[in-house]
């Protein structure tokens, strides 16, 4: 269902300052990107943004606005001088459009693609949100016939990790069921990102980062699951689980998309 959101930006005034770049390159509107936020499983959901994406120094920007109340962002501009201040919890960005340098907590962070107004909408680069605001944005030029951006609080399985499954000699392939474990890693077999059997919890973290789910048997069994890029409320995503014992990793198990 589409929902346009809308954020009320309060009106203040900040002394802070910061450089402006010399040259701030032309944003163009980029090809209808889809926005999807939310969790795994594909749960989330489409963002309907209230204006069009742009892309500048082949970066995405998208409204403000639109982000901000997603995610319960604390959001306050001061139109005049170009500046805001965006919170969440105590993560605090300080942004001034067209500025090649922001704030966070206030230490100065470089900004690949600054922020602007364009046709009264404020503008933001998604990976602004992804360093300083604790998300994960993942971007791929083409899903299912459209560019599709995620923006969620886990990291998600990349193409390298799930595309070449079916040819991979390090996973064994079982019967195509939807409710069973598809793709079995080998007693010899590494993952694209080189995790074996035998691997530490510590070692699969560093690798693939904070799981989406986790899980302790009774039998001293923990499960870690990972999930992909997906389709909100469709199935479509494929999901690695790790199951280790004794902090020892015994078996990985991927569904596949259905």
């Amino acid at each position: 269902m589409k929902k346009h959101i809308v954020l009320a930006l309060l009106v203040i005034m900040m002394p802070w300052g910061l450089e402006r770049s010399e040259a701030v390159d032309a944003a163009t509107p980029a090809p209808l990107v889809r926005v999807i936020a939310g969790g795994g499983e594909g749960y989330g959901q489409y963002i309907h943004t209230s204006g069009p994406i742009y892309v500048t120094n082949q970066r995405l920007l998208i409204p403000l606005a639109d982000l901000s109340e997603r995610f319960q962002y604390h959001v306050t501009w001061d139109q005049e001088h170009g500046q805001m201040q965006i919170q969440q919890g105590r993560q605090v960005i300080q942004i001034q459009i067209g500025a090649a340098e922001a704030k966070h907590n206030g230490n100065p962070v470089a900004v690949e693609a600054p922020a602007r107004t364009i046709e009264g909408v404020t503008y933001v680069p998604l990976r602004l949100i992804h360093e300083s605001l604790g998300k994960y944005v993942y971007y791929l030029p083409e899903f299912n016939g459209e560019p599709t951006v995620w923006i969620t609080d886990r990291p998600l399985l990349q193409e390298k990790d799930v595309l070449s499954l079916d040819d991979d000699p390090n996973f064994e392939r079982l019967p195509d069921d939807p409710t069973e474990c598809q793709r079995r890693l080998l007693p010899q077999g590494k993952t694209p990102r080189q995790i074996q059997l035998g691997a530490t919890m510590a070692d699969v973290r560093q690798a693939y980062g904070t799981p989406y789910k986790m899980e302790t048997a009774e039998n001293e069994q923990t499960r870690w699951e990972y999930h992909s890029f997906f389709l909100p409320h469709s199935g479509y995503a494929w999901v690695y689980e790790f199951t280790f014992t004794q902090d020892q990793l015994t078996q990985l198990c991927v569904s596949l998309p259905h």
